[in-house]
């Protein structure tokens, strides 16, 4: 009798050694290297994905042995093998001869709803899904608060600490930089990596940040970090094609936001066209918008932007970010595509102001008003105004730039300089424009921004242009002192009181 239980028990386990569930018919929410996957297999061993280069893929193709998966719950599933092709190995693609080849992973539960698939520095593919299934993916606005206020101590300067090590050995001296934009006279932190790839960096920090580290040498992005005043950060980097997660501890105690040091920041498919076409190009007659008009231009990166958010939503369900690294993430994304608007919009406003003289371009410049009406900036709606996480970001600046927009700068051509009160008209002007476009608030703290950096721009004209310091020096002071009762945020208190001093109104 014992003897048939354990045969029973050994056939029970063959069984299920030997179970697999196949899925081939496939569909993806981003595919970023133009790859396709022709069938998932889960098995109790292994996970095992079949792959087959498309007319999109590159010609010099590769697998890293970092390739890795990431489930339902954000962990990672690393490569156990591969079959019809060799990691690290690089292969000539001919389009009209794909490539077929499987990578064997550490095994998935059958029931995850959803992979992605990340194969450092050539290819990504998320949302990877049983085509007969549809992803409920929650908006990530709604998984997090909107009423967060942050304890004004964050906002109090503090000697600050980043270090860590770059694991795989030493990188003679190269220099690492924090990325981050402030405009609180900071200074960018930069420090070198010595041989072991160990690297600190102590600096004072006025507000927290959600910024890169990045090899100044190659401008290679190696961590996403959000970091506070006074925090010490230490940073464990692996190589960008192993597939290890970046270990983020903060050693006050503080959380680090550890997934969001390892998300992938946004699909991004059309930036360096935004900016080339803005630009003057070589052998393109020489002028800007010769890819696309400004009409198309807009469209593109409204498209773009729609499919970022939807992005966004999607990295923050399926890493299981928290509710405040969503919000982070999400900001992220909005301010910039804010700032990619914004851009847009000066280019074609100093088109007018500037008087092109092409044909072409004086014929955009002649469109304008058609082109930067009220539904151009309809982008800016979707932000939450007030929300204190935005000026933690990179692009945190970038919405605040709307004072000076084309139907500001219209609305405040017929204020003369020499009328009464001129400074104050100014303003107010410029921020019944910004309300009109946007819906904000006006005790907003994007609002808020735009008057500060208004009033920097009246402050330095008043420090160099004697006639104007002259007519409105007394005004100005007395717009600092009101505007100054009205700041709620301790890090915008900070930049207009900088503003103000660092032009010498007083002086």
């Amino acid at each position: 009798m014992k003897s048939n239980v354990i045969i029973i028990l050994l056939l029970l386990t063959i069984c299920t050694a030997g179970k697999a569930h196949r899925t081939e018919k496939i569909d993806c929410l981003f595919n970023l290297g133009k790859v396709n996957i022709e069938s998932v297999v889960y098995t109790p061993q292994a996970t095992i994905i079949s792959f087959t280069t498309t007319e999109q893929t590159d010609s010099i193709f590769a697998v890293n042995h970092g390739i890795y998966l990431i489930d339902d719950k954000g962990e990672r599933h690393h490569a156990i093998r591969a079959e019809g092709i060799s990691f690290d190995s690089t292969y000539q693609i001919e389009r009209e001869r794909p490539r077929s080849f499987s990578v064997a992973f550490t095994p998935v539960d059958e029931h995850n709803s959803a992979l992605d698939v990340i194969n450092p520095g050539h290819f990504s593919i998320y949302g990877i899904h049983d085509s007969g299934t549809v992803l409920n993916i929650p908006s990530a606005k709604d998984c997090y608060s909107q009423s967060y206020h942050p304890d004004d101590k964050v906002f109090q300067p503090q000697e600050t600490v980043i270090e860590g090590v770059i694991h795989g050995g030493g990188s003679n001296g190269s220099t690492l930089l924090f990325l981050m934009r402030t405009t609180t006279g900071e200074k960018q932190p930069v420090c070198t990596v010595d041989e072991s790839g160990h690297f600190s960096m102590r600096f004072t920090l006025s507000c927290p940040k959600l910024a890169l580290l990045d090899d100044a040498g190659t401008r290679r992005s190696l961590a996403y970090l959000f970091v506070r005043p006074g925090d010490h950060l230490y940073v464990d980097i692996y190589g960008g094609n192993d597939g290890t997660e970046t270990k983020v501890e903060n050693r006050n105690g503080e959380y680090a936001c550890p997934k969001l040091a390892n998300i992938h920041v946004g699909t991004w498919k059309m930036s360096f066209n935004y900016i080339s076409n803005l630009q003057p190009q070589s052998g393109q007659q020489n002028q800007a918008f010769s890819k696309y008009s400004p009409e198309e231009h807009w469209k593109i990166l409204m498209d773009d932007y729609a499919s970022n958010m939807h992005f966004a939503d999607y990295m923050c369900w399926h890493n299981c970010l928290s509710p405040f690294e969503s919000r982070l993430y999400l900001e992220s994304t909005e301010m910039y595509y804010g700032w990619m608007l914004c851009e847009l919009g000066a280019r074609l406003c100093n088109m007018v102001y500037a008087k092109e003289t092409s044909p072409q371009l004086a014929d955009i410049a002649a469109r304008v008003d058609d082109i930067l009406v009220d539904r151009f900036y309809t982008l800016t709606r979707d932000i939450l105004p007030d929300s204190p996480t935005l000026i933690y970001g990179e692009y945190c600046s970038s919405l605040s730039h709307l004072f000076d927009s084309y139907p500001a700068k219209k609305r405040c051509d017929s204020i003369l300089e020499t009328e009464a009160d001129y400074c104050e008209r100014m303003l107010k002007t410029q921020m019944d424009v910004i309300h009109r476009l946007t819906g904000w608030d006006n005790e907003s703290l994007l609002m808020q921004y735009n008057v500060i950096l208004s009033m920097n721009v009246m402050f330095t004209s008043c420090k160099n242009i004697k006639k104007y310091r002259v007519a409105h020096a007394e005004e100005l002071k007395q717009l600092y002192e009101a505007a100054r009762k009205k700041i709620t945020n301790p890090y915008l208190l900070k930049q207009i009181d900088t503003f103000y001093e660092g032009n010498m109104i007083d002086k």
